[in-house]
């Protein structure tokens, strides 16, 4: 499910840009409640491999999910 706001803007669009414009290649990032990593691999991709992505998930279902990735 998409969230659109007032403006027609998706939500998600919003939060990527908001979230990755202090964010780039060697930092590291926190993923906490990552469900089944889509920001993850969001921040993974900008961080390189010389940087490093934690995510955490309570849910043991998006965990497995999640652990595969």
């Amino acid at each position: 499910m998409n969230l659109v706001m007032a403006t027609g803007e998706r939500l998600e669009v919003r939060c990527e840009q908001q979230c990755f414009a202090c964010i780039g290649l060697g930092d590291w990032g926190w993923d906490v409640g990552a469900s089944v990593g889509y920001y993850t691999r969001l921040l993974a991709a900008r961080v390189g491999q010389e940087g490093s992505v934690v995510s955490c998930e309570p849910s043991p279902v998006n965990f497995s999910q999640l652990s595969k990735r």
